[in-house]
């Protein structure tokens, strides 16, 4: 199932773009009020993510406002209890779209607000009633500009702004105190605004975008329950970058891609006003980067200039699939389709036009995989009835009630996923019962088998598959 979704800006229609067979196709019906402006640089104006097995809109309407709708039998309808974000001077678009464990985060940017800009955030556990928008104030924004990329790390969304970077914590429905500006103070930025978050081997790093790539590493010891004063974010030094000129962002392009290719190398891939460039790096020889561009890149995309890239990774059947980059070009107004497997050149599978992609990338591309027959699971609260034992509690859904098998996994750095050992008591693994709305079961989980140590924190996940498959 390699399909993702996109925005189709000619037609104000969501689309899905089959990753393997090269195509397109329209996703219910058009969005008539949605605004299609070309006037957001550095930012997509919608986001589409799915949750709880629905797919879910957020898009800025065309009177200055952010709606939320859901697809429902093929039409997008505003869902009732997500109330609009309106304001008064200033420009508000969408910023953030993020499934975290049970919730589902909406966030947007105001800017250009004649001196106080800020971001809103808001949160719903069932995808109908959420909460009251919860803000911070910021600085004015160096530039107009209406966020960046984000991600989920250890339970909160982090996103990057022109004031810096910020997280919010959907268990607790608050902001961070403070913009952490990093090390050097140059995460308050606009060039943060086309920067890229990734993670690997345990930690959180993220690229600010701009003639060559910064990269920022959080702090280790960082925990939504005691984090880390600012500046948390250090600047590290990187060896091995070339710079690609100077970057004239349009629509809908980051022109900043960092992620781990399929043999666990830490790339960045960056377009700017003179060509485009990847450079790549090891665990043993990082933050020493090789350029690339050669080796990997097409002569195509080494010559196009200001790119924008997403990252579809679909691995949820666990087989190491190839890793697709979406790359979009806002002067020639396409998208073009480019599976790599880490190892070999690049090649171009499609090109569309008149098409841009959702951001925000996701490291696994499970919150944009598109399928109306996949079943889902999402953990909703965990505890630890006594040391050593943990209780997952998960909800399943499926939209024809189908009898599920389940798999509960575990990771230490949010990377490599290892299957948990199963204690006794629970609801077992085989044949549960599932619902369009969701039936709640447990699991329960012998850490104590599968650990070593105490750790700070753990990645928890349910995996869900039709029983017998």
């Amino acid at each position: 199932m390699a399909k993702a979704l996109a925005f189709k800006r000619t037609t104000r229609e969501v689309v899905v773009v089959d990753t393997v067979n090269g195509t397109v196709t329209s996703l219910g019906t058009p969005l008539a009020s949605s605004d299609i402006t070309s006037a957001f640089p550095n930012r997509s104006n919608n986001l589409i993510a799915i949750y709880r097995g629905d797919t879910y809109f957020l898009y800025r309407h065309s009177t200055n406002e952010i709606r939320l709708a859901k697809l429902t039998a093929g039409v997008w309808v505003d869902v009732v209890g997500f109330t609009a974000i309106t304001t008064g001077s200033g420009v508000l678009t969408p910023n953030t779209l993020q499934v975290e464990r049970g919730w589902l985060v909406a966030s947007a940017q105001l800017s250009g607000s004649a001196g106080v800009d800020k971001t809103y955030f808001r949160r719903s556990a069932d995808g109908i009633t959420f909460s009251a928008v919860v803000s911070t104030l910021t600085p004015t924004q160096p530039t107009t500009s209406q966020g960046g990329n984000s991600v989920v790390w250890k339970n909160v969304v982090w996103c990057a702004t022109a004031a810096g970077l910020l997280y919010y914590n959907p268990s607790t429905d608050t902001i961070g105190t403070v913009f952490d500006v990093g090390s050097d103070g140059l995460l308050a930025s606009s060039e943060a605004t086309i920067g890229s978050f990734a993670f690997r081997n345990g930690d959180l790093y993220f690229a600010r975008g701009g003639t060559a790539p910064t990269i920022y590493k959080l702090n280790s010891n960082w925990l939504p329950t005691l984090p880390v004063a600012p500046p948390a974010w250090t600047k590290i030094t990187l060896t091995g970058i070339n710079a690609v000129g100077a970057v004239t962002t349009g629509p809908d392009v980051g022109t900043m891609l960092m992620f781990v290719d399929k043999l666990d190398n830490l790339c960045l891939l960056y377009s700017g006003d003179l060509a485009t460039k990847m450079a790549r790096t090891t665990a043993l020889n990082f933050p020493a980067f090789t350029d690339v561009s050669t080796t990997y890149l097409p002569a195509e995309l080494q010559a196009d200039l200001n790119l924008g890239f997403s990252l579809y990774d679909d691995d949820r059947r666990r087989l190491n699939e190839l890793q697709t980059i979406i790359v979009r070009d806002s002067t020639a107004n396409a998208m073009k389709i480019v599976p790599w497997n880490g190892a070999t050149v690049m090649s171009v599978r499609a090109t569309f036009t008149s098409i841009q992609l959702m951001p925000p990338d996701e490291r696994f591309g499970a919150l944009r995989t598109y399928t109306s027959q996949q079943p889902a699971a999402f953990v909703t609260s965990t505890s630890q009835p006594f040391p050593g034992r943990v209780a997952l509690v998960y909800s399943l859904i499926d939209t024809a009630s189908r009898p599920l098998d389940v798999f509960g996994e575990y990771s230490v750095d949010g990377d490599t996923w290892s299957a948990m050992n199963q204690g006794d008591g629970d609801d077992g693994n085989s044949l549960l019962t599932s619902s369009p709305t969701g039936v709640s079961h447990t699991f329960f989980w012998d850490a104590f088998v599968d650990l070593d140590d105490d750790l700070p924190f753990v990645f928890m996940r349910i995996v869900a598959r039709i029983a017998g498959v």
